[in-house]
């Protein structure tokens, strides 16, 4: 069984949809074998989706070899490691095993267990058209030693190189998963003509997690739900432990209290005396309690663990992670984690290369991480030159935001005419979703890679970043016009929606407003033919606090004298104006740390 099997309060084994969509895949008839590495973070359910797999396999009767932790081969004597791969084969497959099957084990007939299992992984497991299963969990396992196991025991070089695994064996299948040390062999032995072998386990989706919640008494409940679903972002294993933290806060106390007052003490009616608040303070107690241990665990990696050179790569994988490229983007380079930092157990992947935080207390240690992070010898000059390229104005102007999270910055119209100052003030940080999530004012957003035209969102204020000036930036799908265009759709579907970009984001982001018959919804966003000034409204009252804010990332002050006829509503920050009131605080510090 898998390591954590049965933690919790969980009391049934929940099927999700990615269980069955491998399993339709690997039941599936191949022209060639079929090998799968379940790639993520502890918690997800890796183990669990392994278990299912070997349990179907069993149910349809093939040949299978299921072995729940692979440190029971991490062993420095050969017979023990075949000793490991042959038990639990013949107590698994005892029921089906055929003569043919004994002979192709016994292949040698010298009776020495090693040779017993070599035969099973070389030809047993390894068939022309019989389907069979080898699953080997916490496979990284194999790779935190030097030298590697597999290199020191030549029986296990199939579970190092894959294409061992002959491509012409079609009934063939094989699922390695590993979270400890598996980054290091997904980068050393998963080569590119692989990469299509990665499977990549993520939190569950809000259908199945629901199903896990409603096995709680306390976090089910429907005012708390929410809010746990956020904290945990649906990770199974971080559910077991907001659930272990609450028992313990409230359960002994409660039990207490009632057995003074003679009063029944069941876990219902201890249950039933706590309130909501109470549980919704505790789960933020809960949060902090986790982002200081995932700070902690995170700093001793990056400061302790990690090279100086490999520092810098990790600061720029964080940018990469939290300002994910833009529609466009020729001058980006995803960089990937150190496997030191992936054993963290902080981050998953979506698809190769794209990193997202497991759950929020990780998402804010990783924030605390990278604001505190220096500069790099380059950022620090291009900085000081006022020459930066857009990746590293991004990183810098996004870094100093984090530590500086109440700044007001001077603005003027695109012909320089001094305005409004711009307040940008935020307690939280998020990635824009698709369809945006109900927000407040005190969030910054990030914009998700193909959201055009915006690159931050701070309540009703949309902002663009660029080292170009205004008119050279305001093209293609940057064009601010664009964003209050209406969709020219004029199918009456239930999809029917003639939103522009800025109606759809406010309507979903501040909520309570359903799509209209129309296609419209409750906020209104144009500009004035005639004036050319922003008009926007929620049910027909003005939303004040509506802006569009350029930022600049390269020295000089606006002077677009056609342009701020056509947006004279557009407010510009300055370059300069970055230098005084953000940069300059980080070249001072890059200077005293010298």
């Amino acid at each position: 069984m898998p390591k954590h099997y049965g933690e919790g309060y969980q009391g049934a084994f929940l099927v999700t949809e990615q269980m069955v969509e491998l399993w339709k895949e690997l039941s599936g008839d191949s022209n060639r074998s079929i090998k799968r590495v379940l790639s993520g973070p502890m918690g997800v359910g890796k183990s669990y989706l392994a278990l299912f797999l070997a349990a179907k396999a069993y149910a349809e009767g093939w040949l299978l070899l299921y072995i729940s932790d692979a440190k029971k081969l991490a062993a420095d004597d050969a017979c023990a490691i075949a000793e490991a791969i042959c038990k639990p084969l013949l107590a698994l497959n005892k029921d089906i095993l055929t003569i043919d099957d004994f002979n192709r084990m016994t292949f040698w007939r010298d009776g020495q267990v090693v040779n017993i299992a070599h035969n099973i992984l070389e030809h047993l497991l390894n068939q022309l058209e019989k389907k069979t299963l080898l699953i080997i969990d916490e496979h990284g396992a194999l790779f935190g030693f030097d030298p590697l196991i597999p290199k020191r025991q030549s029986l296990l070089i199939p579970l190092m190189h894959l294409d061992a695994w002959n491509e012409e064996r079609k009934g063939t299948r094989v699922v390695l998963t590993g979270a400890a040390h598996a980054a290091k062999f997904e980068r050393e032995y998963i080569e590119n003509g692989m990469v299509d072998w990665l499977v990549f386990v993520t939190p569950l989706s809000s259908f199945i997690f629901d199903k896990l919640l409603n096995m709680s008494r306390i976090l089910s409940r429907a005012v708390i739900r929410d809010k746990v679903k956020e904290i945990t972002n649906h990770v199974p294993r971080e559910l077991v432990s907001m659930e272990k933290y609450v028992h313990e806060k409230f359960y002994e106390a409660t039990k207490e209290a009632l057995a003074v007052t003679r009063q029944p003490s069941t876990t219902t009616d201890i249950y039933a005396s706590v309130t909501d608040q109470d549980i919704l303070f505790s789960l933020q107690r809960f949060r902090q309690n986790r982002r200081r241990e995932c700070f902690a665990i995170t700093e001793k990696c990056f400061y302790k663990d990690l090279q100086p050179t490999q520092r810098h790569a990790q600061r720029c994988a964080l940018a990469a992670m939290f300002l994910p490229r833009k529609e466009n983007d020729t001058d980006f380079n995803y960089q990937p984690f150190d496997y030191q930092f992936m054993d963290l157990g902080l981050v998953y992947r979506l698809e190769y290369g794209q990193y997202h935080p497991l759950y929020q207390a990780a998402r804010d240690a990783l924030l605390d991480i990278y604001k505190a992070m220096p500069l790099s010898n380059d950022v620090a000059l291009a900085i000081t030159s006022g020459n930066m390229d857009r990746l590293q104005f991004e990183a810098a102007l996004f870094q100093q935001l984090l530590r500086f999270p109440e700044v007001i910055l001077k603005a003027t119209d695109l012909a320089g005419v001094e305005q409004t100052p711009v307040p940008i003030v935020f307690k939280h940080f998020k990635m824009l979703q698709d369809p945006p999530l109900k927000t407040s004012d005190n969030v910054l957003l990030r914009c998700y890679p193909t959201y055009p035209r915006f690159d931050f969102i701070l309540g009703c204020m949309f902002i663009q970043t660029s080292i170009s000036d205004f008119t050279t930036h305001n093209k293609d799908s940057a064009d601010i016009e664009k964003a209050f265009e209406h969709s020219s759709s004029s199918r009456p579907t239930r999809s029917f929606d003639l939103r522009s970009q800025i109606e759809k984001y406010l309507d979903f982001a501040f909520g309570g407003c359903d799509l209209h018959k129309d296609g419209n919804g409750c906020h209104c966003a144009k500009i004035d033919p005639n004036s050319r000034r922003f008009i926007v409204t929620r049910d027909g009252k003005t939303v004040h606090d509506f802006r569009i804010v350029y930022i600049r990332g390269s020295p000089g002050f606006p002077n677009h004298t056609g342009k701020v006829e056509e947006f004279p509503d557009v407010l510009h920050v300055s370059f300069e104006e970055l230098q005084d009131k953000l940069f300059g605080n980080l070249l001072i510090e890059r200077r005293s740390g010298q």
